[in-house]
Protein backbone atom coordinates (compact mmCIF):
# COMPACT_ATOMS: atom_id res chain seq x y z
CA UNK A 1 0.00 0.00 0.00
CA UNK A 2 2.82 2.42 0.81
CA UNK A 3 4.50 1.84 -2.54
CA UNK A 4 1.17 2.29 -4.30
CA UNK A 5 0.59 5.59 -2.47
CA UNK A 6 4.14 6.72 -3.28
CA UNK A 7 3.60 5.94 -6.96
CA UNK A 8 0.29 7.85 -7.00
CA UNK A 9 1.88 10.82 -5.21
CA UNK A 10 4.73 10.99 -7.71
CA UNK A 11 2.31 10.77 -10.63
CA UNK A 12 0.26 13.60 -9.09
CA UNK A 13 3.33 15.86 -9.02
CA UNK A 14 3.90 15.60 -5.26
CA UNK A 15 0.37 16.63 -4.36
CA UNK A 16 -2.21 14.48 -2.60
CA UNK A 17 -3.45 11.72 -4.91
CA UNK A 18 -7.15 10.97 -5.39
CA UNK A 19 -8.25 14.12 -3.62
CA UNK A 20 -11.50 16.02 -4.07
CA UNK A 21 -10.97 19.44 -5.73
CA UNK A 22 -12.61 21.24 -2.80
CA UNK A 23 -10.17 19.56 -0.38
CA UNK A 24 -7.21 20.57 -2.56
CA UNK A 25 -8.52 24.15 -2.77
CA UNK A 26 -8.83 24.28 1.03
CA UNK A 27 -5.30 22.91 1.45
CA UNK A 28 -3.91 25.46 -1.01
CA UNK A 29 -5.69 28.25 0.87
CA UNK A 30 -4.29 27.12 4.22
CA UNK A 31 -0.76 26.69 2.83
CA UNK A 32 -0.91 30.21 1.40
CA UNK A 33 -2.05 31.53 4.80
CA UNK A 34 0.85 29.81 6.58
CA UNK A 35 3.32 31.09 3.98
CA UNK A 36 2.04 34.62 4.52
CA UNK A 37 2.39 34.29 8.30
CA UNK A 38 6.00 33.17 8.00
CA UNK A 39 6.94 35.69 5.31
CA UNK A 40 7.57 33.21 2.52
CA UNK A 41 7.27 34.69 -0.95
CA UNK A 42 4.73 33.02 -3.20
CA UNK A 43 6.27 30.32 -5.35
CA UNK A 44 9.26 29.83 -3.03
CA UNK A 45 9.89 27.22 -0.39
CA UNK A 46 10.46 28.15 3.22
CA UNK A 47 13.93 27.53 4.64
CA UNK A 48 13.36 26.18 8.13
CA UNK A 49 16.65 24.29 8.46
CA UNK A 50 18.66 27.45 9.22
CA UNK A 51 18.42 29.56 12.33
CA UNK A 52 17.16 33.05 11.43
CA UNK A 53 19.61 35.94 11.54
CA UNK A 54 18.56 38.80 13.78
CA UNK A 55 19.83 42.33 13.46
CA UNK A 56 18.67 44.35 16.46
CA UNK A 57 19.36 48.04 16.42
CA UNK A 58 18.41 50.39 19.15
CA UNK A 59 19.91 51.85 22.29
CA UNK A 60 17.50 50.01 24.61
CA UNK A 61 18.58 46.61 23.37
CA UNK A 62 22.26 47.54 23.43
CA UNK A 63 22.09 48.72 27.05
CA UNK A 64 20.52 45.51 28.36
CA UNK A 65 23.87 43.76 28.63
CA UNK A 66 25.23 46.20 31.25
Amino acid sequence: KIREFDKKTKSAGGKMPDVDPSVQANLDKEMKKVATQFGVAEGKEAEFSKFPAFNFQGKYLLNMGR
